[in-house]
């Protein structure tokens, strides 16, 4: 049967939306022009990972003067936009491609009936091939696409009611409230810390580390549902056992990079987990190395947030809530610390991920968090440094993790750096040898 490349070049209307009763909602994208209609079946994780897509990709050919974006934020509808019933889907989307129309200034967006791996390192580009996985192909506008991703977010943050204690949903089942379930023994001035091992909040609610790691590494399968083939190295959205989702970055995936050794991303991602871990920094979510469809990668739970904007908003005003992370990206040599990589959480916690370019030899450090550069380390840092410094020593238990996974000399320049953050005591100021900010800063 010949494929089908289903165009609306634009539709009258492109939009998310969500059939269902809050906690058990199917998310579809619909499509109408010229008298018909299509729509297709996404996950929840797809339409938010999209929208975030879309508006990053907008910036960047803004900043490059392709596009001009309006100056302030488009105003938010009262009412999301209703999917037009009745209809049938015509698939369930597996891979989700983007591309630039410079000619008709138009982003073009294809959703795939597909999830094949085998093309892990090269997804095909958007093509009019007679061979293939049916496809929804969409051109927008610039001003149409920042609408949708708009409402995309909007509509992925709806839903259930959200608990007042800690900001995540509300299951009609039962809810088990982040803030109340493992809080520090201390509570100062009425305010309340979550633990910096209290339970994750996930697509099927919230989960303690340890059953997430269980589940993450004895799960027979990873079923990939989703990906987007724009993005630089091949990342897959899977299911596991439990029904969470993790995000899978097979080795055989990976771009190769100038100043990292070929095949190593995965690797650098698991041992930040394991640092993370190991110095009670608690800023990285439960990643781990282990085999999939397309080969062995890094397999990361897929973690509910609060959005890029609170990200940037959090950055803007140099919240002090971002001190972990900065501590943490020095002490990893973070190379790519940008905005869009910070995961604001309901309960207060600010978790970290794409930590494929980290460990270096060289001082690469480029991060969006420059506001506490010289300033003194508090206790609780210096402890965390300390932490490091003793795991970090030739019979040391962060090292004996490590080893398996980087160089020695790598593992050797973080015990470096962990000791030149201890005798000067304070963060440290940008390298004048390498540039301090990434590109793009989201």
């Amino acid at each position: 049967m010949a494929r089908r490349i289903i165009r609306f070049d634009p539709p009258d209307q492109f939009i998310a939306g969500a059939i269902g009763e809050p906690g058990q909602r199917v998310f579809h994208l619909q499509a109408i022009g010229g008298g018909i209609a299509a729509t297709v079946v996404v996950e929840k994780s797809q339409i938010a990972v999209l929208a975030r897509r879309i508006v990053e990709m907008l910036k960047d050919l803004n900043e490059g003067g392709s596009v001009q974006l309006p100056s302030a934020p488009l105003p938010l509808p009262r009412k999301l936009p209703a999917l037009a019933e009745p209809f049938t889907a015509e698939f369930r989307v597996g891979t989700i491609a983007l591309a630039w129309e410079p000619l008709l200034t138009r982003l073009i967006l294809e959703f795939r009936d597909d999830m094949s791996v085998e093309d892990a390192a090269a997804p095909p580009p958007i093509n009019d091939a007679p061979d293939g996985p049916d496809v929804l192909r969409v051109s927008l506008s610039v001003a149409s696409a920042l609408e949708f991703a708009e409402n995309a977010l909007q509509l992925a943050a709806a839903g259930r009611p959200i608990c007042p204690n800690c900001g995540v949903p509300l299951d009609p089942r039962g809810h088990r409230c982040a803030r109340k379930a493992a809080l520090l023994t201390e509570v100062t001035d009425q305010t309340v810390t979550p633990g910096w091992r209290a339970a994750l909040p996930t697509t099927s609610g919230l989960i303690e580390i340890d059953e997430a790691l269980h589940l993450m590494r004895h799960s027979p399968e990873l079923e990939p549902i989703g990906r987007i083939a724009e993005a630089s190295n091949a990342s897959f959205l899977c299911e596991i056992e439990g029904g969470l989702q993790v995000i899978y970055k097979p080795i055989r995936g990976e771009l190769p990079l100038w100043d990292f050794p070929e095949g190593s991303l995965a690797a650098r991602e698991t041992a930040t987990y394991l640092v993370s871990e190991a110095l009670e920094l608690g800023v990285v979510p439960p990643t781990i190395l282990r085999d999939g469809p397309a080969g062995e990668g890094a397999v990361q739970l897929w973690i509910e947030h609060d959005g890029v904007q609170r990200a940037v908003d959090l950055v803007n005003a140099s919240d002090d809530g971002l001190r972990r992370l900065a501590l943490f990206d020095a002490i990893v040599n973070n190379g790519d610390r940008k905005g869009g990589h910070i995961l604001p959480l309901p309960d207060g916690r600010i978790l970290g991920v794409d930590h494929g370019v980290t460990f270096a030899v060289e001082p690469k450090l480029r991060t969006v968090l420059w506001a506490w550069r010289s300033k003194a380390f508090t206790h609780e840092e210096l402890a965390v440094i300390s932490r490091g410094v003793q795991g970090l020593t030739d019979s040391g238990a962060l090292r004996a993790q490590l080893s398996p996974i980087l160089d020695g000399e790598e593992i050797d320049a973080m015990a470096a750096r962990l000791n030149d953050l201890a005798a000067t005591g304070c963060f440290p100021e940008p390298s004048p040898d390498w540039p301090p900010l990434p590109w793009p800063l989201v």
